[in-house]
């Protein structure tokens, strides 16, 4: 009998890891900073205009967030600081869901966070994608 409750325990010890343990999130898990570089090109008209943006995005927990970088174009940069707001778009959003939808300065953006939430792609309602890694 010693026998079976000792196996019974050692058998719960090595099936219960420190991975195994969850953390449950209590904040939104977009709320700090993300790197982000974007490359993207336009046709206005006949002309095609490439553009770069290197920097961060940093959203705080009030609803407001902050695009910081610069802006890369024509061999030129321009330092581009601007803010807009944020919601989750849900209203009893389950915070350790790694998928998430939010309302991003009034565009419906879908976040997938990977398993650690340090890095995350945000595709908008038109499919473009970009590619964010936590600070």
């Amino acid at each position: 009998m010693r026998q079976i409750l000792f196996m019974s325990l050692f058998l719960t010890a090595i099936g219960c890891t420190k991975k195994d343990t969850i953390a449950v999130r209590t904040t939104d898990p977009i709320i700090g900073e993300w790197a982000v570089e974007l490359y993207n090109a336009e046709t206005v008209g006949e002309l095609e205009i490439a553009y770069r943006f290197e920097g961060s995005l940093f959203f705080y927990e009030d609803g407001t967030a902050l695009q910081l970088g610069a802006l890369y174009f024509d061999g030129n940069s321009q330092p581009l600081s601007q803010p807009f707001e944020w919601v989750n778009r849900k209203t009893d959003p389950d915070f350790n869901a790694n998928a998430q939808s939010y309302l991003i300065d009034g565009v419906i953006n879908f976040v997938v966070f990977a398993e650690d939430f340090n890095y995350a792609t945000v595709t908008d309602e038109e499919g473009d994608t970009i590619e964010v890694f936590r600070n």
